[in-house]
């Protein structure tokens, strides 16, 4: 009987394993992706179909402020924390926060200042966490990625609480990625 090698077991068991774990990075963001824009269509829809109200004179009746105020402050809030789907999904910290952005930026003024805003924290973070990634080698890397995620989810809250209110907030240590 042939024996392999223990290299050699190691080697064909990371040739599986990588080339799922990319698969998987990459399919996971995308099935959340398509799960979110039927989702988003669906509401869409009865939202139409909801709002659609006519005055005495038979004409289609327009919504207050206050309700469009409490939707934009409430899709803004959303761009926030939609930051913590990257808990389960690889990546959708930064996909789901602009696919928020990317469908109501039109419409809302302040989900697109928001959003862009927290679009570009979450690319931030996650060149943190790569670069710490990196300097674990060096042990500073753990503390490093222990402190960022405790920041990155004190900030997040912070900033949903203002969007809530209808507040603009800014990103410590944010890159402006996209302006």
């Amino acid at each position: 009987m042939l024996r392999r090698s223990a290299c050699s077991d190691i080697l064909h068991a990371l040739a599986v394993f990588v080339p799922l774990s990319i698969l998987g990075w990459i399919v996971s963001p995308l099935i959340l992706l398509i799960v979110f824009v039927k989702r988003a269509n669906k509401i869409k829809k009865l939202q139409q179909s909801e709002n659609i109200t006519l005055t005495d004179s038979g004409q289609q009746a327009r919504p207050t402020a206050s309700d469009v105020g409490n939707s934009e402050k409430t899709w803004a809030t959303f761009c926030h924390l939609s930051a913590f789907s990257g808990y389960f999904f690889p990546l959708a910290n930064i996909i789901v926060p602009l696919i928020l952005w990317l469908t109501k930026k039109d419409e809302y003024p302040l989900v697109d200042d928001q959003g862009k805003e927290a679009i570009n924290f979450q690319i931030s973070m996650t060149l943190y966490y790569i670069i710490s990634s990196i300097l674990i080698l060096a042990f500073i890397g753990v503390l490093m990625l222990i402190g960022l995620s405790v920041f990155n989810l004190i900030v997040v809250i912070i900033a949903s609480v203002k969007a809530n209110k209808g507040e603009k907030y800014r990103y410590p240590l944010c890159i402006r990625f996209v302006r």
